[in-house]
């Protein structure tokens, strides 16, 4: 049972052409030609191509997320925290019920909160159609851990190409905890 529990958190998605179109068109040729080089420790690409990668991941998955059914309904809301630029945030997205005022901003939330509803979503996104192995800060590790089940890892591949995809790794201190993520440290 927890197999198939895991292999749910991970499965990937294939994302529509019409979605892709939206959001190449959104970022005005954002990654289409960016290419992401060099493994853990850093990327080969120079700060701002590595930023409109990002970004343009970032978008795929907040637009991805305004299809989800509880948003669609009404009842639920996406907030991009990162739209305006980046905010230093542990996660890049925030998904709360509708009309849920969170409390003052933080570097990282008080997820010990238990009238907290809140889910985190942070974004990892690589040009890469295979490139598993992502950094993460430790912030993002910190807040993963505390929030548990309402902190997700979207990870996108082959981003700004016809063949982009996404995996979603919700709740990844549970992975980690059975064994279906590892952490591996570079010097």
């Amino acid at each position: 049972a927890q197999a198939a529990e895991v292999a749910r958190n991970m499965a990937r998605v294939a994302i529509s052409a019409q979605l892709l179109q939206e959001v190449s068109e959104a970022e005005a040729g954002g990654a289409e030609e960016e290419r992401e080089e060099g493994g853990m420790g850093g990327s080969l690409l120079p700060p701002e191509q590595r930023l409109k990668l990002s970004r343009w991941g970032e978008r795929l998955v907040y637009r991805y997320l305004l299809a989800h059914p509880k948003v669609q309904s009404g009842s639920w809301q996406v907030v991009w925290v990162n739209q305006g630029g980046e905010s230093g945030a542990p996660y890049d997205i925030e998904l709360r019920p509708r009309g849920y005022a969170p409390p003052p901003a933080s570097a990282i939330p008080d997820v010990t909160a238990t009238d907290d509803p809140r889910v985190f979503i942070e974004v990892k996104t690589t040009s890469s159609a295979d490139k598993r192995a992502f950094e993460v800060s430790p912030s993002e590790v910190s807040l993963a851990l505390a929030a548990g089940h309402r902190y997700a890892i979207y990870r996108v591949f082959s981003a700004g190409t016809p063949q982009s995809s996404l995996a979603a790794l919700h709740d990844p201190s549970a992975l980690w905890h059975a064994g279906a993520l590892r952490v591996c440290m570079v010097l």
